[in-house]
């Protein structure tokens, strides 16, 4: 191995923070549900509450599923923290911008990794970039008591109630320890 591909190596460690073990949880692989709309007009915010694991980690991308697109619409994805079963505040910067006009998985990617506290709720905000654009209705699955999900169109204002309470929304939260 040359010295400029060892020096490559260790600058792509130290700006990842070190953590080099990808890891994902959410529902990604549980039994789909139904799909629920986020209605561009009413309920133009998705929210997704989990827990982590034992360990530190930092956050790298999440995926959401794209079940009908109604109207095609730029959506980037957001980190809150919990403040008692809601989104309490945004950490960090926002996930890059996706066009959705097509189904399918859609995965929202950071810049740069988030930190995240062992054993913490968080909180996924799925959001439109502008309000009132892009009609999507996203994947369900069969709910997981392990997560929360809601909607609505103000992001504090989502709650693990904002679905009907057989559902969760389907999404894998992409991490490093």
């Amino acid at each position: 191995m040359s010295i400029a591909t060892l020096q490559g190596l260790i600058a792509s460690l130290v700006s990842s923070g070190g953590l080099t073990t990808p890891g994902s949880l959410g529902t990604w692989s549980d039994t789909v549900a139904a799909f629920r709309r986020l209605d561009p007009s009413v309920d133009t915010r998705g929210g997704f509450q989990f827990t982590t694991g034992g360990a530190a980690s930092e956050l790298s991308s999440v995926d959401w599923e794209a079940a009908q697109v109604d109207a095609a619409g730029n959506h980037h994805c957001e980190l809150w923290s919990d403040s008692s079963n809601a989104p309490g505040a945004k950490i960090g910067a926002s996930s890059g911008s996706l066009s959705i006009s097509t189904t399918g998985q859609k995965t929202f990617t950071w810049a740069s990794r988030i930190a995240l506290t062992a054993a913490t709720k968080y909180w996924i905000i799925l959001t439109p970039d502008s309000v009132g654009t892009g009609d999507t209705y996203w994947r369900t699955v069969n709910n997981n008591a392990s997560y929360g999900s809601g909607r609505s169109g103000t992001i504090t204002s989502i709650t693990t109630t904002g679905l009907p309470s057989s559902e969760d929304w389907r999404v894998r939260v992409n991490y490093y320890t």
